[in-house]
């Protein structure tokens, strides 16, 4: 089985993280130039390849934007996805009952992916997952819950801070809406 993860359990801090994090949006200063979006379909068997024969899991190495790589493994009862080269302690969600959408958006800056938002699903519903990419590693923003009104919109606005002025491995990730894992 796979082990939980602790940033996916929620915590009264949640709401603060989730409002300076929308603070942090409303007060960013306007971007030189507008980040513009692409998007990946990790769906297509020519963008992925297998990486294990395991009998219990499928694991998979798909191609990303500018270098990126996204990594999937799914047990049927659990799904986890990272990003870049070297994926260990990069953003993973160990979710029981989950599932990815297969669409990965990346926000870029130019040809430089900068951010990624993606929607992951579980039992109780969907959220939409922000993600810095910072270097050569990638970082959680914050989570999105899809019943929030425009909430991929929001997601996108989050990303397109965070691209910027969230700090890996300093700032808190955010939740914005009930978290949909809380059991």
């Amino acid at each position: 089985s796979f082990p939980q993860d602790e940033a996916m359990i929620a915590r009264p801090a949640a709401a603060v993280a989730a409002g300076l994090l929308i603070a942090v949006v409303l007060a960013a200063p306007a971007a030189a130039a507008p980040l513009t979006a692409r998007t990946t379909d990790i769906s297509s068997p020519s963008a992925c390849r297998s990486t294990s024969n395991h009998p219990d899991f499928a694991m998979v190495a798909c191609k990303g934007i500018g270098g990126w790589k996204v990594h999937l493994a799914d047990s049927g009862i659990h799904a986890v996805i990272t990003f870049g080269e070297d994926h260990g302690g990069q953003p993973s969600y160990w979710l029981s009952g989950s599932g990815f959408d297969r669409t990965i958006e990346w926000r870029m800056d130019g040809d430089r992916p900068v951010a990624t938002i993606h929607k992951v699903e579980v039992r109780k519903g969907g959220l939409w997952a922000v993600n810095r990419l910072d270097g050569k590693r990638a970082c959680r923003v914050a989570h999105v819950n899809a019943s929030v009104p425009r909430a991929r919109e929001v997601a996108r606005e989050l990303a397109d801070v965070a691209a910027t002025e969230f700090r890996c491995g300093k700032d808190k990730p955010g939740e914005i809406g009930r978290p949909v894992y809380e059991e």
